[in-house]
């Protein structure tokens, strides 16, 4: 028997777990029909889903990295080519947003920050989430790290 997530039929998401969940961010296509999308799935077993939202606050992509730090989502960079969207370099975006719950997200924003990228790896080490290379394009080998205050709650 072959079972099938509810979502619709997609590549590049990007999945996390947290707190015994596993979650499913967005993805979608970009041929032979572009399709984008920015929902959050969520699951205990990966058999049941719960759409936890089905238009996340971050803009549909691709080709974007997520990761878990001080115990919540992030969602980096990516790809779309949606007319109309956001200003991009090439269909790229440098943004960096944030989540406790999958439902609601808060754009991070510094003043020093990483250049729009997709492709790119993210990842937490010694208390820091980095995002490294990634496609610009060219292919770049960057590597950018953001350290939270210790106090830092997300608020």
């Amino acid at each position: 028997m072959t079972e099938h997530a509810p979502w619709s039929r997609r590549a590049y998401i990007a999945p996390v777990s947290l707190n015994g969940k596993l979650y499913v961010f967005g993805g979608g296509n970009y041929s032979p029909n572009a399709a984008f999308h920015n929902d959050v799935w969520s699951s205990r077993d990966g058999r049941e889903w719960i759409l936890e939202t089905d238009h996340a606050e971050w803009a549909a992509r691709i080709w974007f990295t997520s990761a878990v730090y001080r115990d919540h989502f992030w969602i980096m960079g990516g790809w779309s080519n949606i007319p109309g969207d956001k200003p991009r370099n090439g269909g790229n975006y440098g943004d960096t947003w944030y989540s406790k719950d999958g439902k609601t997200w808060k754009e991070y924003k510094t003043d020093n920050v990483w250049g729009q990228r997709h492709e790119h790896s993210s990842y937490v080490f010694q208390d820091k989430l980095w995002v490294a290379t990634g496609m610009t394009p060219p292919l770049n080998n960057e590597i950018w790290s953001l350290e939270l205050p210790k106090d830092w709650t997300g608020e």
